[in-house]
């Protein structure tokens, strides 16, 4: 429904269901060279030998999930909290992060994350 809007405004009658270089799977998009995760479910992952590398974890729409545990699991370039969460919680997440030294990004308090190339 995010789409629809743009489509009426440029007046495109067609859908493309392909975007170059965007392979997903559930919830883990590789974007070219840029792994990302998206939680918007409350997690628990199992803990591997050997963390696994993430350039970014978006938050969405306020998980019940730990910063602690989630970074157990994944070395994460930077975390994304979206406007669906709240700020209350988004504090704590980045408490969390400032803690154990992790790089985020609010984007209520922020506005939205942008990647320069």
């Amino acid at each position: 429904f995010h789409l629809k809007p743009g489509r009426i405004s440029f007046m495109l009658r067609s859908r493309s269901k392909a975007i170059n270089g965007l392979a997903a799977y559930e919830n883990f998009y590789q974007f070219y060279n840029s792994r990302i995760l998206l939680i918007d479910t409350a997690v628990n992952y199992e803990i591997p030998k050997k963390r696994i590398a993430i350039d970014y974890i978006i938050i969405s729409r306020n998980p019940k999930i730990f910063i602690p545990a989630i970074a157990r699991v994944f070395n994460v370039g930077t975390y994304i909290f979206d406007a669906s969460n709240p700020l209350w919680k988004i504090g704590k997440w980045k408490k969390d992060c400032e803690e154990l030294h992790l790089r985020f990004h609010s984007v209520p308090e922020q506005g939205a994350f942008v990647k320069v190339l």
